[in-house]
């Protein structure tokens, strides 16, 4: 299966990983990728996933990377958050920022379309997690800054 290859992958790299089997409240199997903690000693996590609805695809599967930042938007800050997610994805190769539903986080995704009969490759793998990672690292005091300031 295509996510124990990932996380087969992710360990011979040396991430910290936990992986949970599917439950009712989370009907998906999915890693967790362990990252550093921020400047503020919060601990984030990189979820990866398969894409459940998928399965009747004939030559795809669907795997998400999730990441949410640890801090929320203040309802007042809410414009000028949208409007900088939108400043930075226009920056970004792969992935996306959005607002949860709620409006009250931010997160990163990306969902790659991968071939059901190709064995996934380290180097293939260490690439997603590079350009995952890097706007995760590169954006989060921005928007922790602009989401949670006084007086916006």
């Amino acid at each position: 299966m295509l996510l124990q290859q990932i996380k087969t992958l992710l360990d011979q790299q040396g991430y910290e990983l936990t992986h949970f089997e599917k439950l009712i409240e989370v009907p998906v199997d999915l890693i967790n990728v362990v990252l550093e903690e921020d400047e503020k000693q919060r601990p984030q996590y990189l979820t990866i996933s398969l894409y459940p609805s998928m399965a009747d695809l004939e030559e795809s599967i669907f795997v998400q990377f999730y990441f949410q930042f640890p801090f929320e938007v203040k309802p007042e800050n809410l414009s000028l958050a949208t409007r900088e997610i939108g400043n930075v994805n226009r920056l970004l190769a792969l992935g996306h920022f959005n607002l949860s539903k709620d409006e009250r986080v931010i997160y990163f995704k990306y969902v790659l379309a991968f071939p059901k009969d190709v064995e996934m490759k380290p180097g293939f793998l260490n690439d997603i997690m590079d350009m995952c990672l890097f706007p995760l690292e590169k954006f989060s005091n921005q928007f922790e800054a602009i989401a949670t300031s006084i007086g916006s």
